[in-house]
């Protein structure tokens, strides 16, 4: 018999220790009510089990117009545009080449917006002519900006990715990258923007 009472003394002790344990590891979901919107609770949690539905804004097209220098106007594809282009740096700068891995300035925006439906000319010079200008201060993510490289004409194309930057296939770099308008190089070449959406 004190053999027994020893082994439900242990065997309460261990209930009491693991269930102290579970408290301790508990991890707690703290709701609360924001007088900003009627019915707007904000949850604070590593953790969270519910057998209710969650209900979480997209903020992804925010997000990226917040980073890449956007406004609330800005179409989503133009941002579309901008990340399929992204995955083209590095690649390769080969005259006449309009891709899917190689490119030359024309062909690289001809590439990336022929994937969105518009089709532009594999030529700069025609491509200035497409879509609606756009002043610098204007420029939003996605718009084509053009540069005088050659000192005769229009030479040169890239797309604004937003923040002052434009990627582009360089051929005095011989690849896909992303440069600063702001540069001297750029901006005493810049010619225009155009927008084709």
């Amino acid at each position: 018999m004190l053999n027994m009472k020893k082994t439900c003394g242990l065997l309460l002790n261990l209930m009491l220790f693991i269930f102290a344990i579970t408290l301790i590891n508990c991890k707690s979901v703290q709701a609360t009510e924001t007088p900003k919107k009627k019915n707007e609770i904000i949850l604070r949690s590593a953790n969270l089990s519910t057998d209710k539905t969650i209900k979480v804004p997209n903020r992804t097209l925010e997000n990226k117009r917040l980073s890449r220098g956007g406004s609330e106007s800005t179409p989503e594809v133009a941002y579309d545009i901008v990340d399929l282009a992204c995955t083209k740096l590095g690649s390769p700068y080969v005259w006449a080449a309009t891709g899917p891995e190689v490119f030359d300035c024309s062909g690289f925006t001809k590439y990336v917006f022929s994937n969105y439906g518009i089709d532009l000319p594999h030529y700069t010079g025609s491509q200035i002519r497409y879509g609606k200008g756009v002043s610098r201060p204007g420029l939003e993510p996605g718009d084509l900006v053009f540069f005088n490289t050659d000192g005769y004409s229009v030479s040169h194309v890239g797309i604004y990715t937003g923040n002052g930057q434009f990627i582009h296939a360089a051929s005095g770099n011989g690849r896909v990258i992303i440069s600063d308008l702001g540069e001297d190089y750029y901006s005493t070449r810049y010619v225009g923007a155009r927008r084709m959406f």
